[in-house]
């Protein structure tokens, strides 16, 4: 049900001309940076992975894994 309203959100905004599409970005980066209740960020509830896309899922567990690594290196240097 949610990737079939994300495509039908995803058609209609192709079809706003490009002036009206960055004003809706910019709205939607506002409501997400701030949230409806004025708090700052996600909140508590952690980011389910598993409703990303799988090319979004790969950049995130490949994002991970360089943090791990770079991680480790710093580890290594306090040493």
């Amino acid at each position: 049900m949610t990737t079939i309203v994300a495509s039908q959100v995803e058609a209609q905004f192709a079809h706003l001309p490009p002036a009206e599409q960055l004003i809706l970005l910019e709205r939607l980066v506002e409501h997400f940076r701030v949230g409806p209740s004025g708090k700052r960020g996600m909140g508590e509830r952690p980011l389910d992975a598993s409703a990303l896309s799988p090319d979004l899922q790969r950049e995130l567990d490949r994002l991970a894994e360089e943090f791990r690594a770079s991680q480790s290196d710093r580890l290594s240097e306090v040493s």
